[in-house]
């Protein structure tokens, strides 16, 4: 009798761990619930808010030759974020928030309220094995330096940093969209008014660089 009550109880107890299990895969998290606006982490990878990030449509189209790809280099980017030390995509409530970058052999493209193509002034050149550079001039012939340290290649994720003319330096970290799907999208649904959007950890760009480097 005490055989067959440990067996139905070890029963019981794999039961509910494959429950909770299931419930944490499935179960969407709110970082923030109210009426019109709710913040949540998307637990569908093949949810529309995925199809939104990949979307590229509006962006200018490669050329059939891309030499991109001899050098090893995604053409598409998405930003990526860190948030309680955890890397996650972001859907953000205002539109022109969101950063994605697009290039190919003689144009780079910005997204935010609009999409912002300029032309590449250089060829872009594979200096190491994860770390490219070329520059491209805005309308006014302006020209911006950009290199990209590939830090993580089996994540695909990757500093940008761009210095101006006046050699103002920012940073992006970007996602090759390849990698999306490995990802969760932290969702901002805002659906009447413009609100905050979410504020992420704040990164030392020079220090991800430089753990690259070593």
């Amino acid at each position: 009798m005490k055989k067959l009550n440990l067996f139905v109880i070890a029963t019981v107890i794999n039961l509910l761990s494959s429950n909770l299990f299931a419930q944490n895969v499935t179960d969407t998290i709110f970082l923030l619930k109210e009426k019109s606006h709710n913040i949540f982490i998307e637990p569908n990878n093949n949810s529309v808010n995925y199809d939104y990030l990949l979307d590229f449509s509006s962006f200018p189209k490669k050329s059939k030759t891309n030499k991109n790809k001899i050098l090893n280099l995604p053409t598409k980017w998405i930003p990526i974020y860190l948030y309680n030390n955890n890397y996650y995509l972001y859907r953000p409530c205002n539109l022109g928030t969101s950063s994605r970058i697009s290039f190919s052999n003689n144009k780079i493209a910005f997204d935010g309220f609009e999409i912002y193509s300029f032309e590449i002034d250089s060829k872009i050149k594979k200096i190491e094995n994860s770390y490219y550079k070329f520059t491209y001039k805005n309308p006014l012939k302006e020209i911006t330096n950009v290199e990209i340290h590939i830090i993580d290649k089996q994540k695909g994720i990757a500093v940008f940093k761009f210095i101006s003319n006046t050699n103002q330096i920012s940073y992006d970290l970007m996602l090759d969209s390849e990698k999306i799907k490995a990802f969760s999208i932290i969702v901002n649904n805002c659906e009447y008014e413009r609100t905050e959007e979410v504020v992420f950890d704040k990164l030392n760009f020079e220090e991800l660089l430089n753990r690259k480097n070593n």
